[in-house]
């Protein structure tokens, strides 16, 4: 059953949720295509947690933390930014330049929110959200304003808060925040 999976065009979550976890393991053994890889192990990530021992190797542990480190920068050396986004979202990096971006922001008396998207119409929201309006950020429950300058671990923390279950998001906002200053 595994080598039928792979052939697929795209894993999906509910063919792995009819495997049991050695089945998994083995597919990620078997394969090196770095997509299935990082499909593989966000399967691994969300059922399991980032701590869980995948038994890769004899004699070591091998965590699904440090696959998705190994996935993170395989990604990052081929600019694969889709895995880029969700690796790096999983893992909570941040940017180093962000607490400037928001230094900047705030100086020139913008005012920046950050939330998480109600609704993943992605590119409508992102063009309503002009920087002439004096607002970065898009409308949600879960709605932070920043008003002074953050530290970059104050920073993660906020982002954390309003994207905990949506590590794209966690990398996009960064991103966008980012663009902002550019522009």
């Amino acid at each position: 059953m595994p080598s039928e999976i792979l052939s697929s065009v795209r894993l999906e979550h509910s063919q792995l949720e009819e495997m049991g976890v050695g089945e998994v393991v083995e597919m990620l053994r078997e394969t090196s295509d770095l997509e299935e890889q990082t499909t593989l192990i966000h399967y691994l990530w969300m059922k399991f947690g980032a701590d869980y021992d995948t038994r890769l190797e004899e004699g070591r542990a091998v965590t699904v933390r440090d696959l998705m480190e190994e996935v993170y920068e395989k990604a990052c050396e081929t600019r694969e930014w889709s895995l880029i986004r969700l690796t790096s979202g999983l893992l909570r990096k941040r940017l180093d330049e962000l607490p400037k971006a928001v230094t900047h922001l705030l100086v020139r008396q913008k005012q920046l929110t950050v939330s998480h998207l109600l609704h993943y119409d992605l590119l409508e929201r992102l063009f309503s959200c002009n920087v002439g309006i004096h607002q970065v950020g898009m409308p949600s429950k879960k709605e932070e304003a920043i008003t002074s300058p953050k530290t970059n671990e104050e920073l993660k923390d906020i982002m954390y808060r309003a994207y905990a279950d949506d590590p794209n998001a966690f990398t996009l906002s960064q991103v966008i925040i980012l663009f902002t200053t550019i522009h």
